[in-house]
């Protein structure tokens, strides 16, 4: 059956009796004062409302303070389309249901509306306003709850979207703000977010994710996102941005960045976790990684580490790597180092022969070493010179011992 709420020129399908003149302000207060269950027309499928069964699972059911549809929707089969067959039909305090057929022409076609004006510098006008409390411990609060679903045909998302209409520079505010309101009853929850981004249930593979959990349209803003200081007055860094991961052990690592009350922008990391044992106490937490790709599209990790007993180690899991054989610093100029830097490599004492050696691991015929005279002896020797070959360095000297060098050598 279709029924007629009318009034002035707008008309809501309900069923089919007969028309009735209902004012707006009357219809209002009518859902807001009926106490009793009122259910009008089938809701889609009867003229009589369907019983609760006893069986929760089968139950579909409860009562509603007002429905409005047009016919030809189910609310029963809706919800339990989204929420799973095990759910019950809700409790409702007034349901609307509005099917839109293919062959619909209009702009667009709402399931429910409010048209505010104000000019009230005092009022706060609200067009649609929802509260929701807690009356016991356990309880789960939503205050909307909006659903789309695109039922596997091809659509349009956009399931809140807000609009701004900005024509005064005097206007200000915000399209979407949050606020809160912490410890009027108690200690505030160290758990809530403002702000939190689940991942998509029902896959686990390849693409059952959010393609970007954020997006910023180019030329929507000069700036993507602000972090303000951490604290309200004066002498406060910035709040942080947190990155966290997981390592092939599974251990959790979380580094950050912020900026200091200088302004000066700081790159924190609280922990790694080296797998090698050779090197894992040797170092501390590296505060930054470069990662570049070799003419093979091989992954190379550059790594700054602290080193356990000082100075900085530029490695790979804590494994020192070769530093580019061309550094660019500013300008785009070149500094060409073919056989790296070099290296303190050992001490060499010298016998009273006429040639001692130097095991130097990585060592190749191309590398050059050069040695420095580190007491008397070693000063007043003639005839000093260094030969290489793999691995191997050595030292060719006159025949007098007691001689030290220290020996550095550049690795290419």
């Amino acid at each position: 059956m279709r029924r007629y709420f009318e009034d002035g020129v707008n008309q809501v399908f309900v069923g089919r009796v007969r028309k009735l003149a209902w004012r707006q302000q009357a219809l209002i207060n009518r859902l807001l004062l009926v106490v009793g269950t009122l259910t009008l027309g089938v809701l889609g499928a009867s003229s009589q409302q369907v019983p609760a069964s006893t069986n929760t699972k089968n139950r579909v059911e409860r009562s509603s303070r007002m429905a409005v549809n047009d016919g030809a929707i189910v609310p029963a089969r809706e919800f339990k389309i989204a929420q799973g067959e095990d759910h019950d039909y809700p409790r409702r305090g007034a349901t609307v249901g509005l099917d839109i057929p293919k062959n619909e022409t209009l702009y667009q076609a709402n399931g429910l509306s409010s048209y505010v004006t104000t000019a009230s510098p005092r009022t706060n006008a609200v067009a649609g306003y929802f509260q929701i409390r807690a009356t016991g411990n356990g309880a789960k609060l939503w205050a909307t709850n909006p659903a789309c679903l695109d039922y596997g045909f091809a659509a349009q998302f956009s399931c809140e979207e807000i609009d701004i209409v900005n024509d005064n520079a005097a206007s200000n505010g915000s399209a979407f703000s949050i606020g809160g309101s912490w410890g009027t009853r108690g200690a505030p929850s160290a758990t809530v977010s403002a702000i939190h981004i689940g991942k998509p249930a029902g896959g686990t593979g390849q693409g059952f994710f959010w393609q970007y959990a954020f997006v910023s349209d180019a030329g929507a803003s000069p700036v993507a996102l602000y972090a303000g200081p951490a604290g309200i007055g004066k002498d406060f860094a910035s709040q942080s941005i947190y990155f966290g991961s997981r390592d092939a052990q599974g251990y959790p690592h979380i580094a950050s960045v912020q900026s200091d009350p200088t302004g000066a922008l700081q790159l924190i990391s609280p922990g790694v976790y080296v797998s090698d044992p050779a090197v894992r106490d040797q170092v501390n937490s590296p505060p930054l990684c470069f990662v570049a790709f070799n003419s093979e599209k091989k992954r190379q990790n550059y790594c700054i580490y602290e080193h356990a007993s000082g100075g900085l180690v530029i490695g790979d899991n804590g494994k020192p790597v070769a530093i580019p054989s061309t550094v660019y610093i500013g300008g785009g100029n070149g500094i060409v180092n073919d056989d790296l830097l070099p290296q303190f490599r050992g001490t060499i004492e010298v016998t009273a022969g006429i040639s001692d050696s130097l095991t130097i691991t990585g060592l190749k015929p191309t590398s050059h070493c050069l040695v420095q005279p580190t007491n008397a002896k070693a000063s007043e020797l003639t005839g000093v010179y260094v030969t290489v070959k793999t691995g191997l360095m050595t030292l060719h000297h006159a025949s007098v011992g007691g001689g030290t060098f220290d020996v550095f050598c550049g690795l290419t």
